[in-house]
């Protein structure tokens, strides 16, 4: 983090921090790992550039997937990310299908006290 954080200083000014870690492809460690791992990564880069954003791990769906995001910020994840990032496809046509997966996701901040952060749709 801190080589890739002085590499793009003043260049790139958001940092997505994994994405779909529950999938084991992408991650295999476990949630205290990850809080771990986002918390150095929010240390590092601010340390380089306190206006650096960092973006919680992209999490997809309902389901396991949301409860994935429950489980990070239940062990203090939040406190490391700037911004949630969920993953919130839309079913057909409708954009307004993926308005569920954000109510589930401002449940879940909400149950952490960390609603006033924002909530990024980082793939669609």
């Amino acid at each position: 983090m801190r080589t890739v954080g002085k590499r793009y200083k003043g260049r790139v000014h958001y940092y997505d921090m994994w994405n779909e870690p529950y999938l084991k492809g992408f991650f295999s460690g476990d949630m205290a790992k990850m809080v771990q791992l986002t918390r150095i990564a929010n240390e590092e880069l601010k340390k380089i550039d306190p206006s650096i954003k960092l973006v919680s791990p992209g999490v997809g769906d309902i389901g396991e997937k949301m409860k994935w995001l429950d489980d990070f910020l239940s062990q203090g994840g939040g406190a490391y990310v700037d911004i949630i990032g969920g993953h919130f496809y839309s079913t057909g046509s409708n954009p307004e299908s993926v308005l569920y997966l954000i109510k589930d996701a401002r449940q879940v901040m909400a149950k952490y006290n960390i609603s006033e952060k924002t909530l990024w749709n980082t793939e669609a």
